[in-house]
Protein backbone atom coordinates (compact mmCIF):
# COMPACT_ATOMS: atom_id res chain seq x y z
CA UNK A 1 0.00 0.00 0.00
CA UNK A 2 1.38 3.26 -1.01
CA UNK A 3 0.82 6.54 1.00
CA UNK A 4 0.82 9.49 -1.28
CA UNK A 5 2.67 12.92 -0.28
CA UNK A 6 -0.97 14.09 1.06
CA UNK A 7 -1.74 11.99 3.37
CA UNK A 8 2.02 11.79 4.29
CA UNK A 9 2.22 16.09 5.33
CA UNK A 10 -1.42 14.93 7.12
CA UNK A 11 0.03 12.61 9.09
CA UNK A 12 3.30 14.70 9.84
CA UNK A 13 0.93 17.81 10.81
CA UNK A 14 -1.07 15.51 13.08
CA UNK A 15 1.88 14.20 14.95
CA UNK A 16 3.30 17.88 15.81
CA UNK A 17 -0.37 18.85 16.86
CA UNK A 18 -0.46 15.75 19.11
CA UNK A 19 3.08 16.82 20.52
CA UNK A 20 2.32 20.40 20.46
CA UNK A 21 -1.60 19.44 22.80
CA UNK A 22 0.92 16.93 25.45
CA UNK A 23 3.43 20.14 25.85
CA UNK A 24 0.29 22.35 26.57
CA UNK A 25 -1.19 19.67 28.69
CA UNK A 26 2.12 19.54 31.14
CA UNK A 27 2.51 23.47 30.90
CA UNK A 28 -0.70 23.41 32.54
CA UNK A 29 -0.12 20.63 35.26
CA UNK A 30 3.18 22.96 36.20
CA UNK A 31 0.39 25.48 36.69
CA UNK A 32 -1.53 24.25 38.55
CA UNK A 33 1.50 23.12 41.02
CA UNK A 34 2.07 19.61 39.19
CA UNK A 35 5.43 20.04 38.18
CA UNK A 36 6.50 16.16 39.55
CA UNK A 37 3.29 14.49 37.89
CA UNK A 38 3.94 16.56 34.64
CA UNK A 39 8.00 15.62 34.80
CA UNK A 40 6.47 11.77 34.97
CA UNK A 41 4.31 12.04 32.53
CA UNK A 42 6.85 13.90 29.85
CA UNK A 43 9.09 11.02 30.87
CA UNK A 44 6.79 8.47 29.76
CA UNK A 45 5.89 10.67 26.33
CA UNK A 46 9.34 10.63 25.91
CA UNK A 47 9.19 14.89 26.27
CA UNK A 48 11.93 17.14 27.35
CA UNK A 49 10.32 18.80 29.17
CA UNK A 50 13.27 20.86 30.91
CA UNK A 51 13.98 22.08 27.16
CA UNK A 52 9.62 22.57 26.66
CA UNK A 53 9.89 25.33 29.92
CA UNK A 54 13.84 26.64 29.29
CA UNK A 55 12.64 29.88 27.86
CA UNK A 56 8.95 30.75 29.05
CA UNK A 57 9.13 33.32 32.18
CA UNK A 58 5.75 32.44 32.76
CA UNK A 59 6.48 28.55 33.37
CA UNK A 60 9.77 29.12 35.42
CA UNK A 61 7.95 31.99 37.51
CA UNK A 62 5.25 29.42 37.90
CA UNK A 63 7.94 26.35 39.21
CA UNK A 64 9.57 29.16 41.34
CA UNK A 65 6.75 31.44 42.73
CA UNK A 66 7.47 29.86 46.32
CA UNK A 67 10.98 29.95 46.53
CA UNK A 68 11.86 33.28 46.46
CA UNK A 69 10.00 35.27 49.42
CA UNK A 70 9.59 39.27 49.02
CA UNK A 71 10.62 39.62 52.24
CA UNK A 72 14.26 38.11 51.86
CA UNK A 73 13.77 40.20 48.40
CA UNK A 74 13.26 43.56 50.72
CA UNK A 75 16.39 42.90 53.39
CA UNK A 76 18.17 42.11 50.81
CA UNK A 77 17.62 45.35 48.71
CA UNK A 78 17.74 47.37 51.76
CA UNK A 79 21.26 46.46 51.62
CA UNK A 80 21.69 47.02 48.56
CA UNK A 81 20.19 50.32 48.55
CA UNK A 82 21.61 51.67 51.37
CA UNK A 83 23.64 55.25 50.29
CA UNK A 84 27.08 53.91 51.26
CA UNK A 85 26.74 51.60 48.34
CA UNK A 86 25.52 54.34 45.53
CA UNK A 87 28.75 54.77 43.78
CA UNK A 88 29.52 51.16 42.81
CA UNK A 89 26.27 50.25 40.98
CA UNK A 90 23.13 48.28 41.74
CA UNK A 91 24.35 45.48 39.80
CA UNK A 92 27.54 45.26 41.36
CA UNK A 93 26.46 45.74 45.10
CA UNK A 94 23.71 43.28 44.14
CA UNK A 95 26.37 40.40 43.60
CA UNK A 96 28.44 41.81 46.41
CA UNK A 97 25.52 41.25 48.82
CA UNK A 98 23.85 38.41 47.49
CA UNK A 99 26.15 35.36 49.14
CA UNK A 100 25.18 37.20 52.27
CA UNK A 101 21.53 35.81 51.64
CA UNK A 102 21.93 31.73 51.02
CA UNK A 103 18.50 31.91 50.31
CA UNK A 104 18.18 33.93 47.75
CA UNK A 105 21.47 33.19 46.24
CA UNK A 106 21.04 29.19 46.67
CA UNK A 107 24.32 29.06 48.42
CA UNK A 108 26.27 30.31 45.24
CA UNK A 109 29.26 32.95 45.79
CA UNK A 110 29.68 35.62 43.99
CA UNK A 111 31.96 34.23 41.37
CA UNK A 112 30.09 30.88 41.05
CA UNK A 113 26.62 33.57 40.05
CA UNK A 114 29.03 35.79 37.47
CA UNK A 115 30.60 32.17 35.90
CA UNK A 116 26.88 31.39 35.70
CA UNK A 117 26.24 34.88 33.80
CA UNK A 118 28.87 34.72 31.93
CA UNK A 119 28.09 31.44 30.36
CA UNK A 120 24.26 32.36 29.90
CA UNK A 121 24.44 33.04 26.49
CA UNK A 122 21.84 30.91 25.19
CA UNK A 123 19.27 31.31 28.01
CA UNK A 124 16.14 33.66 26.71
CA UNK A 125 14.79 33.80 29.63
CA UNK A 126 17.99 35.19 31.92
CA UNK A 127 18.82 37.44 29.42
CA UNK A 128 15.17 39.19 29.57
CA UNK A 129 15.73 39.46 33.24
CA UNK A 130 18.99 40.74 33.06
CA UNK A 131 18.28 43.42 30.62
CA UNK A 132 14.76 44.22 32.24
CA UNK A 133 16.64 44.80 35.41
CA UNK A 134 19.31 47.05 33.19
CA UNK A 135 16.63 48.99 32.27
CA UNK A 136 14.38 49.55 35.54
CA UNK A 137 17.30 50.21 38.56
CA UNK A 138 16.44 53.70 38.75
CA UNK A 139 13.18 52.52 40.11
CA UNK A 140 12.63 53.54 43.34
CA UNK A 141 12.44 50.92 45.80
CA UNK A 142 9.48 52.09 47.57
CA UNK A 143 7.58 51.76 44.42
CA UNK A 144 8.27 48.08 44.26
CA UNK A 145 9.44 47.58 40.56
CA UNK A 146 13.04 46.75 42.00
CA UNK A 147 11.58 44.02 44.05
CA UNK A 148 9.89 42.26 41.23
CA UNK A 149 12.64 43.17 38.65
CA UNK A 150 15.16 41.19 41.48
CA UNK A 151 12.43 38.04 41.57
CA UNK A 152 12.38 37.71 37.96
CA UNK A 153 16.28 38.08 37.55
CA UNK A 154 16.77 35.58 40.66
CA UNK A 155 13.80 33.20 39.36
CA UNK A 156 16.35 33.13 36.20
CA UNK A 157 19.61 32.72 37.78
CA UNK A 158 18.07 29.47 39.67
CA UNK A 159 16.84 28.18 36.36
CA UNK A 160 20.64 28.47 35.34
CA UNK A 161 21.90 26.36 38.02
CA UNK A 162 19.19 23.53 37.38
CA UNK A 163 20.60 24.12 33.42
CA UNK A 164 23.86 23.75 34.64
CA UNK A 165 23.32 21.04 37.10
CA UNK A 166 21.30 19.08 34.29
CA UNK A 167 23.90 19.16 32.07
CA UNK A 168 26.30 18.13 34.52
CA UNK A 169 23.42 14.99 35.56
CA UNK A 170 22.97 14.09 32.07
CA UNK A 171 26.71 13.96 30.69
CA UNK A 172 27.12 11.24 33.72
CA UNK A 173 24.88 9.41 32.25
CA UNK A 174 22.10 10.10 34.50
CA UNK A 175 18.54 11.12 34.44
CA UNK A 176 17.75 14.64 35.35
CA UNK A 177 14.65 15.83 37.47
CA UNK A 178 13.31 19.62 37.92
CA UNK A 179 11.94 18.31 41.28
CA UNK A 180 14.12 16.19 42.89
CA UNK A 181 16.63 18.39 41.63
CA UNK A 182 15.46 21.90 44.02
CA UNK A 183 14.16 19.02 46.75
CA UNK A 184 18.21 17.76 46.88
CA UNK A 185 19.09 21.84 47.13
CA UNK A 186 16.28 21.87 50.13
CA UNK A 187 14.42 24.15 47.88
CA UNK A 188 10.57 23.57 47.69
CA UNK A 189 9.39 22.76 44.27
CA UNK A 190 6.65 24.75 42.64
Amino acid sequence: MKITRKQLRKLISESANEQQDYTQKLMSMIASGGLAQAEELASALEIDLFDKISNSYKVINTIMKDIIKSDDIRALLDRVMDNSYYEDGYFNVLLDQLPLFPQLSFGMSKSEIIDLINNAEESEVYLDADMEMGMRYTTLYEGGGMVDVTINWLNALLFLKLAKIREETLAAGSEFSISDTLQSMSIPAG
